[in-house]
């Protein structure tokens, strides 16, 4: 084992994290493999392989199984297309490795690998230009190892960086223990008992009574009916499906946005999709369906600020299923697709104004504060003067 070549590879993981932000994907048990990525990076994803044995015969095979691994993350984060840097730190390279191309593209040409030899300081400066960054022969990594005990000081610096970076990530995603969900949970089913005894959830009139959508009543001035039928639903089973996914995208929206945030969420997308549904249709209608779809926005909001964070802990399976409930409710009958459009859009825009709890980025939140009062003006004023 050649020491130099095990402290360039800690300087180069190190570098990587505390210089370019990028965050850790996979290690291998024996820490001489290690993927990172990072979005806003030179490339998004950067795998590091440390070789000190006679490797000669299978670097096609390893580029294959690069390929490989590349093609599952860009599935994973919905990419169209993944660029990988593939960097080799070895103790000498086998004579077979010079055919191994520089660039090589698998998968259709969806992913794009670029192979760079480091072999002693071979191939630095190039790999360093493409970082951004031109060392002298002073600094980072053409300083020449001194003492053995530096390679597990630089290891351990990097995975104290690592370990800081989960904390983060779990801070994000338990930013607020869950209970304004619960409690809305609980209004919707008494206000729902309180429909059935007054008349039935599914009667026209009760309905309007109680403060359903009704598009004459609120522009003779009640303009309450914005937000009340956020809390009435219309018939057991409307209930049932939105009491489970309240539960379900609520509870994460909370977790992640904190508590007074969520409430903001949940009722802003609630009044933006009343406010759709109110220029769209006149049909009367009632639920937390815009409410609801609120949360999808907020989520698909942090999938967009935090694409590592949301993918490592949520997943795809979340924007899936806001696809699959807009396309249900384009094909199926007597549901108010204009409100869910109306409270995805409204729990973006209020996921963008409250920001995450301790985030700094108060002109970013001055801009979605800004779009999200034409926007909301622009609605009214439509549909008062259609």
């Amino acid at each position: 084992m050649r020491l130099q070549e095990d402290y360039l590879y800690w300087q180069l993981i190190h570098f990587f994290v505390l210089k370019n932000g990028y965050r850790l994907v996979q290690i291998s048990p024996d820490e001489r493999e290690i993927w990172l990525e990072n979005f806003r990076g030179p490339f998004p994803v950067i795998r590091l392989k440390r070789i000190d044995m006679d490797w000669s015969g299978w670097p096609e095979e390893d580029l294959e199984t690069v390929g490989m691994r590349g093609e599952n993350l860009r599935r994973r984060w919905l990419e169209k297309d993944l660029t990988v840097a593939n960097i080799y730190v070895a103790g000498g390279l086998p004579a077979d490795y010079e055919h191994l191309p520089d660039r090589a593209d698998f998968d259709g040409g969806r992913i794009h690998i670029r192979t760079f030899r480091l072999d002693g300081q071979s191939g630095l400066r190039e790999l360093a230009k493409l970082m951004g960054y031109f060392p002298t022969r002073d600094q980072f990594f053409i300083r020449e190892l001194t003492d053995p005990e530096e390679i597990i000081g630089l290891r351990n610096r990097v995975f104290r960086l690592f370990l800081e970076e989960k904390e983060r990530e779990r801070k994000i995603l338990e930013s607020g223990k869950p209970f304004f969900t619960n409690l809305l949970i609980a209004v919707q089913i008494l206000a729902f008992l309180f429909l059935e005894l007054m008349g039935g959830s599914t009667d026209p009139s009760v309905l309007v009574r109680f403060g359903a959508k009704y598009n004459p009543l609120i522009l003779e001035g009640e303009w309450w009916r914005f937000f009340t039928p956020i809390f009435l639903h219309i018939g057991f089973f409307h209930l049932i499906m939105n009491t489970f996914a309240l539960y379900y995208l609520g509870n994460d929206v909370e977790r992640i946005f904190g508590r007074f945030r969520f409430l903001v969420i949940y009722f802003f997308a609630g009044f933006t999709g009343s406010l759709l549904s109110f220029i769209a249709n006149d049909s009367i209608s009632a639920g937390a369906s815009g409410a609801i779809f609120g949360c999808f926005g907020a989520l698909l909001y942090f999938s967009l600020s935090d694409r590592r964070a949301f993918f490592s802990r949520i997943g795809v399976n979340i924007l899936m299923l806001i696809g699959i409930n807009l396309l249900i409710g384009f094909t199926a009958e007597n549901i108010d697709n204009a409100g869910h459009i109306g409270g995805l859009i409204g729990g973006f825009l209020a996921a963008g104004i409250v920001g995450f709890p301790r985030q700094r980025s108060g002109g970013k939140r001055v801009l979605y504060l800004l779009a999200t009062a034409v926007l909301v003006w622009s609605g009214l004023y439509i549909g008062y003067h259609r």
